[in-house]
């Protein structure tokens, strides 16, 4: 007669994850490499100093006199705010809060008085808390000193990103958030902004820069 050998029960074979090292200069490249796909613009700043002067000289060739932005302690980069005033452009970080009225829909008029000194400004500065290298997202946290409609309202978005906020995946970067048991965003909102605005009408003929920014550029700040 055969005998019968009990088979002892499988174990589970352990994940193998294979750890890939991601070099900055790799990441920067996937980054700008979506970033040229969604057609948003971009340039890479050795050092917050060189960041600053390149987007202060932009304004100043552009002949920008108003801009709204973050507040100078929500900016990545010191000085910009300083910077401005010296060429004396006019700097805007609106408080929606503060306005003595409460804006709602069904008050068109009183809508278009309250931000009547700061929708026509074609320039909006902000930071970035994070963006994605290979979809191109920038992530930006709203609360105080960093109003939403910054980033919305001009036809224009500069964005300041330190190269340490930059990550391969977004898997990554909330895997980050985890292990640092940090809390996504600040009081307000976080919005993810990948490209600019497009949109298209009955006839499927395709708009930009309808809903938001017509043009977003991000200054890459080594160094920080």
């Amino acid at each position: 007669d055969s005998q019968r050998v009990a088979s002892k029960p499988a174990q589970p074979v352990p994940a193998v994850v294979q750890q890939i090292a991601v070099t900055p200069a790799a990441l920067i490249e996937c980054f700008t490499q979506a970033l040229d796909k969604l057609s948003v613009t971009w340039e890479i700043a050795e050092s917050p100093i060189t960041a600053r002067l390149k987007l202060v000289s932009g304004l100043r060739d552009e002949g920008t006199r108003r801009v709204l932005s973050w507040s100078a302690e929500n900016l990545p980069v010191g000085g910009i705010l300083e910077a401005l005033d010296v060429l004396d452009v006019a700097v805007t970080t609106p408080d929606l809060r503060a306005m003595p009225v409460k804006l709602r829909p069904q008050d068109p008029a009183g809508r278009k008085e309250l931000l009547a000194g700061i929708e026509t400004v074609q320039v909006g500065i902000t930071g970035a808390d994070a963006a994605i290298a290979e979809t191109g997202t920038l992530f930006l946290a709203s609360g105080p000193g960093r109003p939403l409609l910054v980033s919305q309202m001009p036809r224009q978005h500069l964005v300041l990103l330190p190269a340490s906020r930059l990550f391969s995946s977004l898997e990554s970067w909330l895997a980050v958030q985890r292990q640092a048991g940090a809390v996504l965003g600040r009081p307000g909102c976080l919005t993810a902004l990948t490209g600019i605005g497009r949109s298209q009408d009955i006839e499927l003929h395709p708009s930009v820069g309808i809903h938001g920014p017509r043009k977003r550029h991000v200054i890459i700040v080594q160094e920080l």
